[in-house]
């Protein structure tokens, strides 16, 4: 009989971990059979340890080696004039405009990496909500923003984070390895700036039950300083997180994404 797992829809590196980890136990119960048969059942336990005692080893040596993996730097860097020439920048005007009726202020284009610009983002500042949005923007022949959203940074390493889109597969791995104080929301039916006042209403409530401020400072030096926090966040979280068990986590956020990450934020009732 087919495995479940096989049928799910899953990102192709889930689907590998299930896949390796469902040979590699039917080959244990295989052989522990087999060993038990020719053997006695005193072998088959024996087998049985040993093939457990290296899926163990495996899962302290994968883990070490998917921190390392992960970027430790945040590598965005600030458009140049000579970036310009060639983008077609009509659609990301669009939606700055809606920004800047809300009261925003732009404060970089920025791309990541080096070579040839086909992807980018604009970071803008508000500076009587402080607080920051972002409109994400990919180019070529069909131009599509990937994302808007709005994010306040909070005392005692809170975090409050509003994204027009509904959640995505994509975002499984960011799920299992977020941070206990980042509240995220996705909110796919509204517009723009109905995305930013139910940030600022969440952002209050949050406020009077956290007993905490909001950050003042409004720039683009904070902002990298805060991409670079996230950035190194993930590394963090994940040495402390079992492996088996993120994987679960992400399993079950790929078949039924959740549009609110509440974290260790527990709202008054």
């Amino acid at each position: 009989m087919k495995s479940r797992i096989f049928e799910m829809k899953l990102s192709p590196l889930l689907r590998q971990f299930w896949s390796a980890l469902i040979i590699y136990v039917a080959i244990a119960l295989m052989t522990a059979v087999l060993c038990g048969i020719s053997l006695g059942w005193i072998a088959a336990c024996l087998t049985l340890s040993l093939f457990a005692m290296v899926l163990i080893i495996a899962f302290l040596t994968c883990q070490p080696l998917l921190v390392t993996g992960l970027p430790q730097v945040w590598r965005g860097r600030p458009l140049s004039e000579a970036d310009y020439q060639s983008l077609d920048l009509s659609l990301l005007d669009s939606y700055s405009e809606a920004l800047l009726a809300l009261g925003f202020q732009p404060l970089q284009d920025y791309t990541q990496g080096t070579g040839p610009v086909r992807s980018m983002a604009r970071c803008f500042g508000h500076p009587e909500q402080c607080c920051f949005a972002e409109v994400g923007w990919r180019g070529g022949a069909l131009q599509q923003i990937s994302h808007t959203v709005f994010f306040s940074i909070l005392d005692r390493g809170w975090m409050l984070v509003d994204l027009n889109h509904s959640p995505s597969r994509r975002d499984s791995l960011a799920y299992t390895w977020r941070h206990h104080r980042e509240v995220r929301r996705y909110h796919p039916d509204l517009l723009i700036d109905g995305v930013f006042h139910q940030h600022l209403f969440k952002r209050q409530a949050m406020i009077e039950d956290l007993k905490v401020n909001v950050l003042p400072s409004i720039s683009w030096e904070i902002y990298s300083e805060i991409q670079q926090e996230l950035v190194r966040r993930p590394t963090q979280t994940l040495r402390q997180k079992n492996l088996l068990v993120a994987m679960i986590q992400a399993t079950r956020f790929e078949q039924q994404p959740s549009r609110e990450w509440l974290g260790a934020y527990a709202p008054r009732q």
